[in-house]
């Protein structure tokens, strides 16, 4: 009887040693946790900035295409009512 009482009690002390082993990860898993969500939760604030300067960028890019478009468009226009006879007219004016 008293080695089966002295057998509970050893295997009573490795329980609780067990579960302050487990209790002890737990607590620094829930700490890893909490790290791991203030990373995800900066991350996201970064992405949200980088998405807005995307795009203020693309819309840069497309007012800039805009713009480009439109003087591409003037100087196909210039260039048309430039033709070869216009050019020496203005060059026999100009030597006149």
């Amino acid at each position: 009887m008293l080695t089966e009482l002295k057998k509970l009690s050893q295997n009573i002390d490795l329980l609780i040693e067990v579960s302050d082993q487990n209790r002890q990860a737990h607590l620094a898993a829930e700490e890893q946790l909490e790290d791991i969500r203030i990373q995800r939760d900066a991350l996201r604030v970064h992405l949200e900035q980088v998405q807005r300067e995307r795009d203020i960028l693309s819309e840069k890019i497309i007012n800039t295409q805009v713009r480009l478009n439109a003087i591409l468009e003037k100087l196909s226009h210039i260039r048309l009512s430039d033709s070869p006879l216009d050019v020496r007219d203005r060059h026999s004016g100009e030597s006149a």
